[in-house]
């Protein structure tokens, strides 16, 4: 710890004593030792700053003119309001005596008790508290006669102390200048592929230049689960600011971080010794609340304006005693880009009961739009609402912020007949409607080919493709199946030779894929070269896939228009179904119980054949493989 000046002094005057003379009229006063141990004028204040090596004094100040022997027996130092609580009483046999130059005027002599080192035993790191002082002395005029041993009890007021030694704030990412604990990254980005801290050191303990205040600076990066990816170490010469050197992003194997959010904590260590018996340690959050559990979910998507409601919780963990409520929470959303896209939404107070041995969920609700598929971030940031405690300097202090990452699902909806056709559009807004542990991001891909289809299907969770299944139709194939015919190539189960070129499904792994589905023409059917699309999307890791075994076909395709009317597509159906329930009729509106893949199907059927009429067939000859009992979980 440091000490700025401080002097408390108080002037007390002997009234007269009897016996044949008088007591000389004698002053006590109490202070610290200030930085440089140098001593500052007297200043009659009430409260001030100390260092960690408290040295103390007693000043006794009497005339002069006659001979005394003035001689403190006990000068006790005891704590209160603020800290444990602790008495020191300083006997006269271990006090340092030295008469100082006249003061406060001549005639008059001040002699000074030296307290080297007050309360040694104790850290007392930065804080506030009272400390009451008291003397019991005697003294007595060695001129003849001879008189009496006069003893006396002073009782100092009370002396507010103000402590503060090593403190790191103003922390912040160097680059973006966020004070929360966190930095964004990308390789790809000039102005977010370095990492840089800002932070700066402030100890009262020593002079500028004193090499006590040599302090070694750890700044740990995390992932946003918390696990440690870099510890950046390096040595400050003491108080000022200053800002890490640029990280290039590479771990300490030397791989690339992949670009997203990241977490830092800063932590400052000076040396044994420095300021008590230990090494004397700060971090820029707090040492007592931490977010110890976070979950974030899509409760309801709004297809009118593309906003998903997001209700994120989180759990605290208080080590402090006595636990405290955190004064209030943020929590902030990136997306894979990475950018803030949601937040800071407030949590307000947020609740952790003490003895609790599992913490209560806080939660908070807010809206996003999933614009970009991928990896999102929910960062939870909880502020600290301890008065005195993290050594009594610093309440309100954020947790280490603990991030949950969610992966929002892909669906990717073709339509070989054009941009925006009404099947991929209709699958699409459906979809949207889903949420498995987080929304579905979702589109609508229509007249694309096949390596496009290709590339996007092996990230994908949901696939929906409406077209011809007829692939080798125009080789005098028909109804013989085996893939889907895009508006390049065709997409093929299998190769009937090992060394053919083209585009197959047993090329892919995809066992991130919930559900396929193939709306098109034969696309159950088995080809004697090219084997079963649907059979072979399941072999290759899909949880299930949807085809058809004979042709599908509603009249005339082109009396209807793109935008929701009366009139469905077999897609809306099903997705509906799937996601809502089953609709009603009449009103058009679903039933709010999701079905099943199977149930589903035979909804979906039913619903256009009641739309279409004679103008409709081959959709209750649908086909599946895998699970077909899968329920892929709503957003409601």
């Amino acid at each position: 710890m440091k000490a700025n000046r401080f002097v408390l002094g108080l002037i007390l005057a002997l009234g007269g004593l009897s016996r044949a003379w008088s007591a000389p009229s004698v002053s006590f006063k109490v202070g610290w030792f200030p930085p440089g141990g140098y001593y500052q004028p007297i200043q009659l204040i009430n409260a001030g700053e100390v260092g960690s090596s408290i040295d103390a004094f007693v000043d006794i100040t009497f005339p002069s003119t006659e001979n005394y022997t003035i001689t403190p027996k006990d000068i006790v130092f005891t704590e209160g309001s603020g800290c444990p609580g602790q008495t020191t009483t300083f006997s006269a046999s271990i006090l340092m005596c030295s008469v100082l130059p006249n003061y406060p005027s001549s005639g008059q002599t001040t002699k000074r008790y030296h307290l080297p080192q007050l309360f040694p035993t104790q850290n007392h790191h930065s804080g506030a508290w009272t400390v009451s002082t008291s003397a019991d002395w005697d003294y007595q005029r060695v001129m003849p006669p001879p008189p009496p041993i006069v003893n006396g009890h002073l009782t100092l007021a009370p002396i507010s102390i103000t402590t503060r030694n090593l403190l790191l704030t103003d922390v912040k990412n160097g680059v973006t200048g966020q004070p929360e604990g966190y930095c964004l990254f990308d390789p790809d980005d000039p102005a977010l592929n370095t990492i840089q801290v800002q932070y700066t050191i402030d100890d009262k303990n020593w002079g500028v230049g004193d090499p006590r205040n040599q302090t070694q600076i750890t700044v740990y990066i995390y992932k946003s689960d918390q696990t440690l990816v870099k510890t950046i170490t390096e040595t400050r010469p003491g108080p000022g600011a200053y800002i890490t050197p640029p990280w290039d992003g590479r771990n300490g194997q030397g791989q690339l971080i992949p670009k997203g959010v990241y977490l830092f904590k800063v932590y400052g260590l000076q040396p044994t010794g420095a300021h008590h018996n230990g090494p004397d340690t700060d971090q820029d959050k707090s040492v007592l609340l931490t977010i110890s559990e976070s979950k974030s979910q899509v409760t309801a998507y709004n297809e009118a304006n593309g906003a998903s409601t997001i209700r994120a919780n989180y759990r605290l963990f208080d080590a402090g005693n006595p636990r405290q409520n955190a004064s209030q929470a943020n929590v902030r959303t990136f997306d894979p880009s990475p950018e803030q896209v949601a937040g800071p939404t407030s949590g307000g107070g947020v609740t952790n009961p003490p003895g609790a041995p599992n913490p209560v969920w806080n939660e908070v609700i807010f809206l996003m739009a999933i614009t970009i598929p991928g990896e999102y971030t929910h960062l939870v940031s909880a502020l600290d609402n301890h008065p005195t405690e993290d050594k009594a300097h610093r309440p309100h202090l954020p947790a280490l912020q603990r991030g949950h990452r969610v992966l929002h699902p892909l669906a990717d909806n073709y339509d070989l007949f054009g941009q925006t056709n009404r099947a991929d559009l209709k699958a699409r807004t459906r979809q949207k409607c889903l949420a498995d542990g987080t929304a579905y991001a979702a589109w609508a891909r229509g007249g694309q080919g096949a390596e496009a289809i290709m590339d996007d299907l092996p990230q994908d969770r949901l696939f929906h493709f409406a077209g011809h299944g007829d692939p080798k139709k125009d080789e005098g194939q028909h109804h013989l199946g085996g893939g889907i015919l895009t508006t390049t190539d065709p997409i093929l189960a299998q190769r009937a030779e090992p060394e053919e070129e083209g585009y197959f499904i047993e090329d892919l792994d995809l066992s991130y894929v919930r559900l396929a589905v193939y709306e098109g023409c034969n696309t159950a059917v088995t080809h004697p070269d090219y084997g079963n699309i649907m059979l072979r999307t399941v072999s290759q890791g899909a949880q299930c896939a949807v085809g058809f075994t004979t042709d599908i076909r509603y009249f005339p395709d082109t009396n209807y228009p793109d935008q929701p009317s009366p009139y469905i597509t077999w897609a809306d159906a099903f997705w509906q179904a799937l996601a809502q329930g089953k609709t009603d009729l009449i009103t058009g509106n679903p039933n709010g119980n999701p079905t099943t893949v199977a149930e589903a199907l035979s909804w979906a059927a039913e619903r256009v054949k009641s739309n279409y009429g004679g103008n409709y067939f081959g959709f209750n000859n649908f086909s599946r493989a895998g699970n077909d009992a899968l329920k892929i979980v709503p957003a409601g």
